[in-house]
């Protein structure tokens, strides 16, 4: 016979998925495209002319990497989780936000409703935007069931077949 179901003991392992995901407060993007496009322009030459003469492009390669360093500098990492049933339900309501849904999600740093707030104004409404659809699509994750499937034999009856 086999034992009783010990629903405390299989619910005490639960654990929501999680995710981390970087904002930037400083964006040099727009900056680092320009220069490296000139410096692939010096590269190739803008004719047949000068692409002869090896451009020196050694000071506009140290400023890319100034403004890349500046810009992982800046860097913050945010872990979310996915949301329970029960958060979902409530975030749902009307008196809610994406700020509210945030604080729940968040993991490390914990966040309240006000610092995500404060964080999405100075992140830039593009960047943040990309990370409010990445929170929302781990807020609801669909689970993925790792393809671990006990081998027949060990699933079925040992004992030992009458067909041996």
């Amino acid at each position: 016979m086999s034992e009783p179901f010990d629903f405390e003991a299989f619910i005490s392992g639960a654990k929501l998925a999680e995710d981390t995901f970087d904002l930037y407060l400083v964006n040099n993007g727009p900056a680092i495209d320009r220069l490296e496009a000139q410096i692939k322009q010096a590269d190739t030459g803008a004719d047949d002319r000068e692409s002869s003469v090896p451009a020196d492009v050694t000071a506009l390669k140290q400023q890319v990497a100034a403004l890349k360093a500046a810009m992982e500098k800046s860097r913050g990492s945010f872990t979310l989780r996915a949301i329970g049933y029960d958060e979902l339900d409530a975030l749902a309501g009307t008196e809610t936000d994406i700020y509210d849904q945030l604080a729940a999600q968040s993991v490390d740093p914990v966040l309240d409703r006000d610092q995500w707030k404060r964080l999405g104004s100075v992140a830039g409404a593009q960047q943040f935007s990309e990370f409010v659809q990445k929170a929302n699509a781990l807020a609801t994750l669909k689970v993925v069931v790792p393809d671990f499937s006990q081998p027949i034999s060990t699933s079925q009856d040992q004992r030992e077949s009458s067909l041996n």
